[in-house]
This record gives structure tokens, sequence and C-alpha cells, in this order.
């Protein structure tokens, strides 16, 4: 058995559908629309499920704090992993994306995290 997929949902899909894209070299192999939501499925080393609704509900202000989330019972974020952290921040950095906590020596993992456009939290450890 192994997992399968990790689901997010959106508040701006073409801007998430492209962060993935560009930062983590996902590429779209499946999809769904309709009048009131999309669907899309993501693949690299991972596949990612990404959910747009068109009414949708905004992320919890506890969701928004790594701090507070990763005190919260359930999933609070997904990794991805990288060779070379410096060089990935290097990467985030020309392409004007936002750190929220910069290159940390965890008590496990090196690690890095931000956020997606919708402010989902994402890790990046080195391998």
């Amino acid at each position: 058995m192994e997992i399968h997929h990790i689901s997010i949902t959106s508040k701006n899909i073409k801007k998430d559908l492209k962060f993935y894209q560009d930062i983590f070299g996902l590429q779209i192999f499946k999809q769904y629309k309709d009048d009131e939501m999309e669907i899309y499925l993501l693949k690299g080393n991972i596949i990612l499920e990404i959910f747009w609704f068109r009414k949708f509900n905004d992320l919890p202000k506890y969701k928004k704090d790594l701090e507070k989330d990763i005190k919260t019972i359930g999933i609070n974020h997904f990794a991805f992993s990288v060779s070379d952290l410096e060089k990935f921040k290097n990467k985030l950095k020309k392409k004007k994306i936002e750190i929220y906590k910069d290159i940390t020596e965890g008590k496990i993992l090196k690690y890095i995290f931000l956020k997606d456009c919708s402010g989902n939290l994402v890790e990046v450890v080195e391998r």
C-alpha cells in the first residue's frame, strides 16, 4: 500500500497551478471543469490534487500560522525534498516567491517553509 495523492483547495487556481508547475515541476495529467468547480491532478514525484470552487471557504486563521497549525490535530502541511536547500532558496528568490520560514536546522530535518498562492503551507526538506 502507498499514498496515492495529496489534495488541497485553491482560491486562485491559475496562480496555484503556475506555482506548483514552476516551483516543483508538476504537470497536469487529468482535469475536470464544470460551472461550480475545477479539479486538477498534477504529477511529478507525487500526485497533487487541486480543487477550486466558485464558492469556497477561506483558510481559517490558525491554518495561516505554522506555530499554531502544527499543534492542531490533523494534516498540517506536506513536504517536497531537494538535494540542496540553499540552491532551492535561490530559485525561490529569483522567482520572487516569499519564504514563510527561512532555512532551519530542525531536530530531525533541515527545512524551509513557503506558502502557495492560497496560503497553504508547503515544506521543503533537504535529503
